[in-house]
């Protein structure tokens, strides 16, 4: 026992340090376990992140503003973000770059370049010869792409997001408009990975909302379908979803809540952005009015000017959503001169009347994608800033016909929340409730491609073929698989877009090309020439739409089978009978079967120990007539119900083996019957093993039994218990030496050979693998089982006990030699990875060097604006700290610690150091300004310090000298405890006593040597050495008081000349027992449990034999208490 304990000890330490190490693992990967969202919008962005103990949390920016503008000001040497690059936009409006994501991509010649060019003029916008798009020409040196601009305000949202949540954040969503085409979502991609971000998905904006919508209304979803309309106009464009809300069964978390996009309609440019640039133009033409007499310059040629202009139509705009009338007003438009205009709500209408009249377009679009009628539709939501313009609710109401619009959701953040919690719920660091979202495809994929067809004899021709890939509002993510069935030689096919004719002809125009990619193969005729011999099963293309909407082609493989026949080959005995055993349950059968009989099925030869292959599965099968799983349950000490024996085969073997199984009840339960071998052609039924083992279909590496003829002994003459031998049945093999030893073509018969055969089995061979797991009760049962049940239920028993035990040494009928089997052929299947080359034709990603050129280059200006951070926070120290010290030098506190000269000389280095900043403090490092600083503050220390003690002597001296007080009362006070109760030693309190005048003393002196001291010379008295000796006076103290606390108090001594009471001779041993505590719930006035007669006669009994508790030499005298132990044992028991 103890070797096992010194064996065990080990064991125990080293799982501890695991756990250990396990542990604090987690603790680290704690850190990092944050999630983060960004809602990307035209004008503006809003950041959510999820953290442990933060549940979908807006981030809040340096301003502390729940909402950034996606705005980028780009200087030679710095960068501004947010609100202080929109602060900037007035006095650098061409760097500083804002709605740049309308140019993702888009190619040179796309209406949305040149539209971007007559908004902001300011900008100028280079070409690239090598993608065919444009580029932001800060100066001749400094150039962006948009896809740089935008991981820029990624990269910068990132840092917002890691401040607020104190640790560093990879893994994000971000939100892309439902009509972003292949091109626009890989450049949105593409910028995320310049910011070192691990996209999770980019999630539509609209559907980001409608899982907001729904995960705060998760109760209000049941099994009845409802309809959502989402109409969101933001800045820059608008877009209308209709959305369906249900219940739904999963095959992972049973009923679960749903939204499917039904329909999606939009419009590129309808937004908030197109009022306030018709704003502006009016604003621009009431300032020219004002100054057309004075023969001024337009007021548009003037950059700095319209960014003012723009910043104030903006402004317009939101106040006359409440007001019917404003007064604009800009000081120092151009040339000094103010402008004030008044501006009425109707005016504003009548500037973007035709933009009003294009707000119900995205709503019937919507209606007609999901090919549904307003009537179905049973709530429509504002989503979106521009929304709240009060003529857009007007139209809009009038255009669905409802009674009201519903604002009851947060028009802004909504798709930020929506976002966020779609990324908890792709991180593996959070679990949430399940929401199954079913996005739709907006814009359909096909594949093209061309084939030689011969319609006439000897004339070709060449035939244009379609294959839609992912169908218009089809669901993804999904993968498709393509089979080009007539090529033999390398080929090219093509994916483009299906049909759009759903957008119109401006649409169409800035969609772009509708051509996405030529894929060409190489490598087709190669793989012919490999396989010559084989039937092609044509070229399979395997296409992904993953969960960010991109397509991809995954691989291209050439497919193909033949039939491979095995050469004939004599099978054992034991093999025919496991054929037609695996042909009865899994081999199916043919019309002319009999109704016992069995086709055969193909079996591979057999293979000696060791080289079983994959897929080799056979089936160890017992047969019994009539009988059920209840009638053997007992005898074979089987307790759980049988899995289905028609599922996958149990045991993989390489000989199958037949056993009828005998079962005479009166062998005890828990040990195997007798087993026999046993094969005719005439058995009522059979049933497989599986069904009899408690542990259901369990793999098993081998089952290999080696046939032994002479040997008459039954594998049920080793009496093995049921679940011992169903464990060396299905995880150890049963095999002898000689088996392996020898090839397994041994043990084949001779043609006509009709021997009896016998099994002989050794003792199974120790086996530490570990069982399987239990299969569920309430497994199904095929219907082929079922029938197999039935039909032993309707038959009577074909064989008496006698018969029986004659079945265990009678041998198995002869094979005839027609019934030879031909091992039937199998089907072998190729595969060939076929090359692939893609062209891409809508817009080519950013070839690898440059995109490794680009992430560089904004780590690099990263770097440069922390370095710019560190050095601007040191200069700012330094300078405060020259400031607050001047200032300090001519305070009281300060002048009664120093003398003249030491001010002066510490002036003198102040003002040394603030004109040594004021002259070269631009030049200087920020290894520079800190060296300066540190200098300062050494020559300062002793001032400042003199200061600081003088200030906490008052405080800490009035808590020691309480301190004292109390402690000299507590001693006081212990040592009047009389000596019969007294809990203190004598020398504990004269080692508080000690320390309190050891206390005393050093104070007075102490103090008394202070006062001696000028107060410009450093003090003795400080307050760490008081803190100190509190510390030690207190812990004395507290020692004494906790003693006190837990200590017991003495027990009182007896009288010694106080006599017992004797109990009389004729009391009983209840009367003498201790009382019983009652127990809970019940009063002690409750009338006890009486004991029975039979216990009092005990009682008596006890008197005078001594109880078995006590052993036979007990003494009579010593009889009350084990009698009280019985009483006790009984109330126990009770």
């Amino acid at each position: 026992m103890a070797a096992t304990v010194r064996r065990q000890r080990p064991r125990r330490l080293a799982c501890w340090a695991l756990m250990a190490v396990l542990l604090a693992d987690l603790l680290a990967l704690s850190d990092t376990l944050a999630v983060m969202s960004v809602d990307l919008g035209s004008e503006s962005m809003k950041v959510a992140i999820v953290k442990p103990g933060v549940p979908m949390e807006i981030v809040l920016n340096k301003e502390s503003r729940r909402k950034t503008p996606v705005t980028v000001t780009l200087k030679e040497n710095e960068r501004f973000f947010g609100d202080s690059a929109a602060s900037m936009a007035i006095k650098n409006p061409k760097a500083t770059l804002r709605y740049f994501q309308h140019l993702l991509g888009k190619q040179e010649g796309n209406p949305h370049v040149a539209l971007y060019r007559a908004r902001f003029p300011e900008h100028e916008l280079g070409f690239d010869p090598q993608r065919q798009t444009v580029h932001f020409q800060i100066s001749p040196q400094l150039q962006f792409s948009p896809e740089e601009v935008l991981g820029m305000v990624l990269n910068y949202s990132r840092s917002l997001a890691e401040d607020f949540a104190e640790q560093p954040i990879k893994d994000a969503v971000i939100t892309v408009p439902a009509f972003f085409n292949q091109a626009e979502r890989r450049a949105v991609l593409q910028a995320a990975r310049m910011a070192g971000l691990k996209v999770l998905q980019l999630i539509n904006d609209n559907t980001a909302t409608a899982l907001s919508y729904g995960v705060f209304r998760r109760k209000d979803i049941n099994t009845t379908a409802q309809n959502v309309m989402f109409y969101d106009m933001g800045s820059g464009s608008t877009v209308c979803t209709i959305v369906t809300y249900q219940m739904v069964k999963t095959k992972e978390a049973g009923m679960q809540p749903q939204l499917q996009i039904r329909g999606v309609g939009f419009d590129r440019t309808l937004g908030g952005l197109e009022m306030e640039l018709r704003l502006r133009e009016h604003l621009a033409r009431l300032f020219n009015k004002q100054r057309k007499g004075q023969g001024a310059k337009d007021v548009r040629e003037n950059p700095r000017a319209m960014a003012k202009l723009l910043r104030e139509a903006n402004r317009l705009k939101t106040v006359l959503s409440a007001n019917a009338d404003h007064m604009a007003q800009i000081e120092g438009l151009m040339d000094d001169v103010d402008f004030k205009a008044k501006v009425t709500r109707a005016e504003f209408e009548e500037l973007c009347a035709d933009l009003f009249e294009r707000v119900p377009g995205p709503v019937q679009q919507a209606l007609q994608s999901a090919e549904m009628n307003l009537d179905e539709v049973e709530q429509v939501i504002l989503v979106g800033g521009a929304t709240r313009v009060p003529k857009v609710q007007e139209v809009l109401l009038k255009a669905v016909g409802k009674e009201e619009l519903g604002k009851n959701i947060n028009a802004d953040e909504a798709a930020a929340m929506g976002a966020v919690y779609q990324a908890a719920a792709l991180s593996k660091a959070f679990k949430v409730k399940p929401f199954v979202v079913r996005d739709a495809v907006i814009y359909p994929i096909l594949v093209e491609f061309t084939r030689e067809v011969e319609e006439e004899p000897g004339v070709r021709s060449l035939k244009h073929n379609k294959r839609v890939l992912f169908s218009r509002m089809g669901p993804y993510p999904q993968r498709k698989v393509i089979t080009f069935n007539r090529y033999n030689h390398d080929f090219n096919f093509h994916i483009n877009y299906g049909d759009l004719g759903f957008l119109g002809p401006e649409d169409l125009r800035v969609f772009g090309s509708q051509n996405l990619t030529t894929v060409k193969l190489k490598g087709v005729g190669e793989s012919f020439k490999k396989y010559p011999d084989y039937e092609s099963k044509g070229i399979k293309a395997h296409f992904n739409l993953d969960e960010s909407g991109v397509l991809s082609l995954i691989r291209v493989e050439s497919v193909f089978e033949t039939l491979v026949e095995d050469s004939p080959e004599e099978e054992s005995t034991l093999t025919k009978l496991g054929n037609t055993i695996s042909s009865l349950f899994g081999g199916g059968t043919t019309p002319d079967t009999k109704e016992n009989g069995t086709d055969t099925v193909q079996v591979r030869p057999a293979r000696s120990q060791g080289s079983l292959e994959d897929g080799e599965w056979g089936r160890v099968v017992a047969t019994e007539a009539g009988r059920d799983w209840g009638r053997h349950s007992s005898c074979l000490g089987l307790t759980r119900p049988p899995p289905s024996p028609l599922s996958p085969g149990l045991c993989r073997v390489n000989h199958t083996l037949l056993w009828t199984l005998s079962c005479p009840c009166a062998r005890a339960p828990g040990h195997i019957p007798s087993i026999s071998k046993h094969c005719s052609s005439n058995q009522t039924a059979c049933r497989s093993l599986d069904s009899l083992l408690p542990y259901g279909h369990l793999p098993v590496p081998r089952l290999c039994w080696e046939q032994q003829a002479p040997s008459q002994q039954s594998l049920g003459d080793l009496a093995l218990p049921a679940e011992r031998f169903i464990h060396r049945l299905c995880w150890g093999p049963l095999v002898s030496q000689e088996e392996e030893e020898s090839p397994a073509e041994g043990s084949k018969d001779e043609p006509g050979e009709q021997a009896e055969l016998k099994e002989e089995a050794e003792a199974p061979v120790e086996d530490t693998s570990p069982p399987p797991p239990t299969e569920p009760k309430e497994a199904a049962v095929p219907e082929e089982e079922k029938a197999t049940e039935k039909e032993n239920e309707e038959k009577p028993e074909a064989q008496k006990p006698s018969e029986k035990k004659e079945a265990g040494s009678e041998a198995a009928p002869p094979a005839p030699e027609e019934e030879k089997k031909q091992k039937p052929a199998r089907k072998q299947r190729m595969v060939e990875e076929i090359g692939v080359e893609l062209v891409v034709l809508d817009l080519p990603d950013l070839p690898e060097d440059e995109l490794a050129h680009s992430v560089q280059k904004l780590q690099d200006l990263t770097s440069r604006d922390l370095e710019k951070q560190e050095r601007e926070k040191a200069a700012n120290s330094l300078e405060a700290f020259i400031f607050e010290t001047q200032d300090k030098l001519y305070q009281p506190e300060y002048q009664e610690v120093s003398t003249e000269e030491q001010r002066e000389e510490i002036s003198g280095k102040l003002g040394a150091a603030s004109a040594w900043l004021e002259d070269e403090g631009f030049g200087a490092t920020t290894v520079m300004l800190k060296e300066k600083l540190t200098e300062l503050r050494k020559l300062c220390h002793g001032l400042f310090f003199r200061v600081e003690e003088r200030k906490k002597w008052p405080e800490r001296l009035a808590a020691l000298d309480n301190l004292l007080n109390h402690s000299s009362m507590f001693l006081k006070g212990a040592r009047l405890i009389p000596e019969m109760e007294q809990i203190f030693t004598e020398v504990e309190m004269t080692t508080l006593e000690k320390v309190i005048n050891e206390t005393w003393a050093w104070k007075n002196a102490t103090t008394a040597e202070q006062a001696k001291l000028p107060a410009t010379e450093k003090p003795v008295l400080l307050s760490k050495d008081i803190e100190a000796k509190m510390m030690a006076l207190d812990r004395e103290v507290q020692y004494l008081l906790n003693k006190a606390k837990f200590t017991k108090p003495r027990p009182r001594p007896k009288d010694k000349n106080a006599t017992r009471a004797e109990p009389p001779l004729n009391a009983s041993a209840s009367d003498q027992a201790e009382k019983v505590i009652p127990p809970p719930g019940q009063t002690e006035d409750a009338k006890p449990i009486s004991e029975p007669e039979k216990e009092t006669a005990g009682s008596e009994q006890a008197d005078t034999e001594p109880l078995e508790l006590e052993g036979p030499g007990a003494e009579p005298e010593q009889k009350e208490q084990p009698t009280g132990q019985k009483r006790t044992l009984k109330n126990d028991e009770l």
